[in-house]
């Protein structure tokens, strides 16, 4: 009963007078931890863009970041790369310092379009998809020996290529849950995908659509447990939240998430990454001169 209450009145859970105090998720009863109570959903803070990572001139997206939150892979359009859009690394030595100038990523690149990459957990592999801007595209997966070390030469996975256009995956930080979208062809929305694997396997299950939570937006994000996916609804040109008990179970009702605004005059948001520890959202979003650009949230 408390949680169909807290997810009918998201503004009471988070109450003191009507919520317990907490310091992590884990103390809330699978609820989350905001600004010291429990909550139905984490709320965030004003966004500000990532810094050493910008360019004036060139595009940034697809954020992701490793374990420590000391390296960030992500897409850019940027001179130096092989095709329309090559994947990028930058590091830094505290989690609060700027990025360092980023390098080109060594061996996953092409003259095709790599995006959408997903650190596992450990930063060993790396989800990735390949777009042929011909209608195709593929995941991709690639590994590296130690945290220093370059990438392996990608090679797909097969068992994730549904449809024609394969977009995105994201996994919860034990890599046994990814989801990604698929369709026929670019859309501006998509319907979401999920698929599983046993800590012993490398290959995945074959992927389930996630009927409850139908087209989406470019991009979708989940959370360390697999317990909840930020995604944009073009249609109320927000974030979304949705939530369910376990990685097994059907998601709940998306509910918006009103805290994150897109630029009035360029209302998207998309391609959401949630950081291993939970507590830190990236994502894109345009500036004033229509300049797509990689932005970072804190929980409250």
């Amino acid at each position: 009963m408390r949680r169909i209450v807290c997810a009918v009145a998201i503004v009471a859970c988070g109450d003191p007078d009507s919520a317990p105090p907490c310091e992590l998720d884990s103390e809330c009863d699978g609820l989350y931890c905001t600004a010291g109570f429990c909550a139905a959903r984490p709320e965030w803070a004003a966004p500000e863009i990532v810094l050493g990572i910008e360019s004036p001139t060139d595009e940034q997206s697809f954020a992701t970041l490793r374990f420590d939150n000391l390296e960030i892979v992500f897409a850019s359009t940027r001179a130096g790369g092989l095709g329309c859009t090559d994947l990028w690394r930058a590091v830094r030595v505290l989690s609060t310092d700027p990025f360092t100038a980023p390098e080109l990523l060594a061996n996953v690149n092409s003259p095709a379009c790599e995006a959408g990459a997903m650190l596992s957990g450990d930063g060993f592999d790396l989800l990735l998809f390949r777009d042929d801007m011909a209608g195709s595209s593929i995941i991709m997966r690639a590994s590296r020996v130690s945290l220093g070390a370059p990438f392996g030469t990608p090679v797909e996975v097969n068992e994730l290529d549904i449809d024609a256009f394969q977009f995105g995956p994201s996994s919860s930080t034990d890599g046994l849950t990814v989801v990604f979208q698929s369709g026929p062809a670019p859309a501006a929305k998509l319907d979401v995908f999920q698929t599983g694997r046993k800590p012993s396997n490398t290959d995945f299950d074959p992927p389930r659509r996630l009927d409850e939570l139908g087209a989406v937006g470019l991009g979708v994000g989940l959370d360390p447990t697999g317990r909840y996916l930020v995604a944009f609804d073009p249609d109320l040109e927000q974030f979304t939240l949705s939530t369910r008990d376990s990685p097994a179970a059907p998601f709940a009702m998306p509910v918006p998430i009103t805290e994150l605004e897109p630029n009035p005059n360029f209302p998207a948001l998309g391609t959401p990454f949630i950081t291993r520890d939970g507590r830190r959202l990236y994502f894109n979003r345009r500036n004033d001169d229509n300049h797509l650009e990689i932005w970072s949230t804190l929980r409250n």
